[in-house]
């Protein structure tokens, strides 16, 4: 058994190095990456403003995160986050890495932004979660500071954050406070079980970044 899991890692580690080589991931600042890829044995699922993530169609439990070349330093401060909270429940587990990405567990289930659009109702019990999962995370010397409702996958009744690219070059836990604000003046009393139009979601967004970026200079 462990002689086959072996192999099964050896060949997943190929074909991710595979994926690497043959795609083209570039960075535009604010807005997302663009993607050039062909390789059949991946699927591309998401894009971030400084990598893009594809998921193994031979392994579906696995999510590879390619960074784009000048984000490559995430790369490591990523992988040094993974290890830190390897034991947590709510992160997923790093499988392995390499100069430009990093193979991690894939998160089945559907993010709070989703449940947004969607009209999912989002319980108080999944903002304890995401409360419990920063303060672990910071008990292990992290600074969750990028923690928006488009990186928290809820599964059930259960939550994982993912994307922990900044936890370790933030100062400040700032985001989540200012979402849980909008969540109990805004959510609860006016949006909880109805469906936001998705453009008005990302008009929110984007202009989240921009207050964001000002208020952090602020604090510093």
């Amino acid at each position: 058994m462990k002689g086959s899991k072996k192999k099964l890692r050896k060949q997943l580690k190929k074909e991710t190095t595979r994926l690497v080589k043959k795609s083209t991931v570039k960075a535009n600042g604010l807005d997302f990456v663009t993607v050039d890829f062909e390789d059949d044995n991946f699927t591309l699922i998401g894009c971030g403003c400084s990598s893009a993530v594809f998921r193994s169609k031979k392994f579906p439990d696995v999510a590879v995160k390619v960074y784009s070349p000048e984000y490559r330093d995430e790369v490591f401060l990523e992988t040094l986050a993974y290890k830190k909270v390897r034991d947590l429940k709510y992160f997923p587990r790093l499988h392995f890495y390499g100069r430009y990405f990093l193979a991690i567990d894939y998160i089945e289930g559907k993010s709070l932004y989703d449940c947004l659009i969607e009209g999912i109702e989002i319980p108080d019990d999944i903002v304890r979660q995401v409360d419990e999962a920063i303060n672990l995370a910071k008990g292990r010397g992290l600074v969750p500071s990028d923690v928006h409702f488009k990186n928290i996958i809820l599964n059930g009744d259960m939550i994982s954050l993912i994307d922990l690219s900044d936890y370790l070059s933030a100062k400040h836990v700032t985001r989540w406070d200012r979402l849980k604000f909008f969540y109990k003046t805004v959510y609860k009393p006016m949006l909880k079980g109805i469906r936001v139009p998705k453009k008005l979601v990302d008009f929110f967004r984007k202009a989240y970044k921009y207050v964001e970026k000002a208020l952090n200079r602020v604090i510093k």
